[in-house]
């Protein structure tokens, strides 16, 4: 998924659709780190800081190296929630 990552940003935010697995609901490939991010309690009516906003020093490594392959995210800290198909 990371390897065909393209940044689509909704109001002036990154975007991501959530992925249902069962009764969960995933990011499978957050855009501001790369990671996947289980978000079953966000709502996705608001802007939604992921887990590699909200604990930055367990994220670090691989934001950093997210970063330097798209730099253009860099600037954010909340994106969009978009809902399944």
């Amino acid at each position: 998924m990371q390897k065909h990552f393209k940044l689509d940003v909704i109001d002036d935010l990154p975007s991501s659709t959530i992925t249902l697995r069962g009764t969960q609901r995933w990011l499978v490939c957050c855009p501001l780190c790369g990671c996947t991010h289980d978000v079953s309690a966000a709502d996705e009516t608001q802007p939604y800081s992921p887990y590699c906003q909200s604990l930055p020093a367990v994220f670090r490594a691989v934001q950093v190296a997210w970063q330097k392959l798209h730099p253009e995210v860099a600037k954010y800290k909340t994106l969009r929630l978009v809902k399944p198909h």
